[in-house]
This record gives C-alpha cells, structure tokens and sequence, in this order.
C-alpha cells in the first residue's frame, strides 16, 4: 500500500540546505569584493551631491558657500554665513586621499555666481580624490572653473 506524503522528508531538507551552503561559500567572495567598490561609488555620488547642492544654494541665496574638506577626518562641511548648511563623514573604508597636483585644497567656496573661488577670490578649479584601498580605482570630484561638478575614475 502506498502512503501519501506531504511536504518534505528530512534527508531531503537536509541535501537542499547543503546545496545551499555550498553555493553562498562560492559567491562569498565575490560579494567581499564588491563592497568597497561600492562603498567608494557611493561616497562619490553623496560628495558630487553635496557639492553641486553648495553651488545652487551659493546662486540662490546670492552668498558665498564654502566647502571645507578635512583630510585627517575623512569628511566635508558646507557652510553659509558660518553656519553648518551640511556635514558628512566618509563610510567606513573610503579615504579623502589630497592628490600631489590639481586639488582643491582643505577647502574652496563657490561665490554667488557659482563659480569656484578660494580663499582671496582668485577662480579655482581642481579635484578631490577618494580611495577605497589598493584594489579598487580610486575615483575624483571634478569641479571646474565654471563650477560644473562631475565624477571621474582615476
């Protein structure tokens, strides 16, 4: 006589969680190497962000917004009339890396034409470098002189 069943056996159970196992061993590492690389694009785009929002509140409210950039911190302030407009850290892993040429220094300010300027007014252009260790390409924040913002893969 034949006796019907439902759902799984054990054993059954038992090979599929094993298949399972195998195949997240296998894609494990890939997933590990795709996270900082990831991490880096999004720091890029919040950076690219937040410098494009410093030069549209710099055009709207007709002032200066600085952009200050603190290397040892690995983070970024924008401020308006002294007061903090935004701040933000770097996730863990990203690095502001000050590049040996072309960089924008600790810091630049876009003027109420949008235009970047440093600190005595004279226009400037340069970049801003984040890394995210030796594996992954290290990506910049382009800014240049006529206040465009854009990211680039080093």
């Amino acid at each position: 006589m034949i006796r019907r069943t439902n759902g799984f056996s054990l054993h059954e159970l038992m090979v599929i969680i094993g298949i399972m196992a195998i195949m997240a061993a296998i894609a494990m590492p890939n997933l590990i190497g795709w996270l900082p690389k990831y991490r880096l694009s999004t720091a890029a785009r919040e950076m690219m962000g937040a410098m494009e929002q410093a030069r549209l509140t710099a055009i709207r409210r007709s002032a200066d917004v600085v952009v200050a950039l603190d290397y040892a911190a690995n983070s970024y302030r924008m401020s308006l009339d002294g007061g903090t407009v935004k701040a933000a850290t770097l996730p863990a892993g990203v690095d502001l890396k000050e590049p040996a040429s072309g960089s924008l220094g600790s810091g630049f300010r876009f003027n109420s034409q949008g235009m970047p300027v440093d600190a005595s007014g004279n226009a400037t252009a340069g970049r801003v470098v984040l890394a995210a260790g030796e594996r992954v390409p290290e990506k910049s924040i382009r800014v240049n002189a006529g206040g465009h913002v854009r990211i680039q893969a080093e």
